[in-house]
């Protein structure tokens, strides 16, 4: 079943735990994690130095032993939930979740895909993952693009998570869509079998913001039914819609730099390095809610569905309406001074001003680095620098302000109910 894109079946993980482990790349990155020597004032003596080192030398071959002693598929996902664990502990002030009776009153006798927004490369269906075996113990068959696999031990990593590959990288449109039929076949042979399915409800990250569905991506779950309408498919196998709702979105300065034409990482292992980024940096407080099931009888009715369920799921945190106000006030200050007296004792606004300080900040250390050499905008010249760093800026602050656009325009405009509608989540 699995073929060239599908997870590794359950009884192959020790077959394929082991080409991970001897993966000199990936035992590099172990030792950069288990690393505890950073660069010492000259002040400090070398006997602190080389205590440092040998603390980083145990902790290293404790981890690496630790995972030699992983000898299945549930010790690894045991091991995931431990490391996801470790990540919301160091790297965050918490998660929440709702919405779980939408998984649990699905139909049994089904399978369950859910569409989920996405911001985060590995860890928006990581943290799904989490959620649901530590509640319900077990865990939903994942896609990743294939871009992701190019990093050899990575891909290993991914299809031992029960994660499949999506084939982005396909130029040829007959082969397109014959891979567009192969996934979707796959799919729909997981759901056949009641097994639960995450997808981006688009294809790639949001990096503006904006979680729109892609209706190419509906249309790619449908091709398996073969002649059912769009009434039918929706009904064949429940589709649930998650909201991933980060107060701090990972890698936010490198996104808003990337809609900008400026590009930190490249080359092969791109992808690799901002996942490592992603599982390090603070992120402050995640909001993951599992929305109803979507169903309707043409393909744009369900792409708009999809949208207003996923829209009014997203947390709306401080940062958020901050972002939304402050572009209101650049066009219509009444407006935002009229938005502002909506929020009083429903949103502390004193607690979102960090997201204004973070987007100047972007723009001060955008401007340097260009200037520096240290980033490259290929289509600008060193005059335009400025303009290149500001537009970064508003671009940071548009991708927090879009979530509230999106549920407003989803309410039609009504403040109020959106509002209460967020208190609904965090009941």
């Amino acid at each position: 079943m699995s073929g060239d894109i599908g997870s590794y079946p359950k009884h192959t993980f020790s077959r394929y735990w082991r080409e991970v482990l001897k993966d000199p790349h990936f035992l590099a990155l172990l030792r950069k994690v288990t690393h505890q020597h950073a660069e010492l004032p000259r002040s400090k003596s070398e006997g602190i130095r080389r205590k440092l080192v040998l603390k980083s030398a145990i902790a290293y071959h404790a981890a690496l032993g630790k995972l030699r002693g992983l000898r299945s598929w549930l010790d690894f996902q045991r091991f995931m939930v431990y490391l996801i664990d470790m990540v919301l502990e160091n790297t965050t002030q918490g998660l929440t979740f709702g919405g779980l009776d939408k998984v649990t009153g699905a139909d049994p006798e089904k399978g369950v895909c859910f569409l989920s927004s996405h911001r985060s490369t590995f860890l928006d269906p990581a943290l799904a993952n989490y959620v649901l075996f530590k509640n319900l113990g077990e865990t939903a068959h994942n896609a990743a693009g294939d871009n992701i696999f190019r990093t050899s031990w990575l891909g290993h990593l991914i299809r031992l998570n029960k994660g499949f590959m999506v084939k982005r990288e396909v130029e040829d449109m007959d082969e397109k869509l014959l891979e567009a039929h192969k996934l979707s076949t796959y799919i729909h042979r997981l759901l056949q079998k009641k097994e639960w399915v995450w997808i981006a409800h688009r294809n790639g990250r949001a990096k503006d913001g904006r979680d729109m569905t892609d209706s190419a991506v509906l249309s790619m779950l449908k091709m398996a039914h073969g002649e059912a309408d769009w009434a039918e498919f929706s009904s064949a196998a429940p589709l649930l819609p998650i909201s991933m709702s980060w107060e701090l979105v990972p890698l936010d300065d490198l996104m808003a730099q990337e809609l900008n034409g400026i590009t930190q990482h490249t080359g092969k292992h791109r992808d690799m390095m901002n996942i490592m980024t992603e599982i390090r940096i603070a992120k402050k407080r995640i909001h993951l809610q599992f929305g109803s099931p979507v169903f309707a009888d043409k393909r744009a009715t369900l792409v708009k569905n999809f949208d207003r369920e996923i829209h009014l799921n997203t947390r709306l945190w401080e940062a958020n309406w901050v972002a939304y106000l402050s572009r209101l006030s650049e066009v219509d200050s009444v407006a935002a001074a009229t938005l502002s007296s909506a929020l009083v004792d429903q949103v502390d606004l004193t607690k979102g001003q960090w997201v204004l300080a973070r987007a100047t900040e972007q723009e001060t250390e955008v401007l340097e680095n260009l200037r520096s050499g240290s980033l490259k905008a290929p289509d600008s010249d060193e005059a335009e620098y400025p303009a290149v760093a500001a537009k970064v800026r508003r671009t940071l602050i548009d991708m927090y302000a879009a979530p509230v656009e999106l549920a407003l325009k989803a309410m039609d405009g009504n403040v109020a109910e959106v509002l209460a509608r967020q208190r609904e989540l965090t009941a």
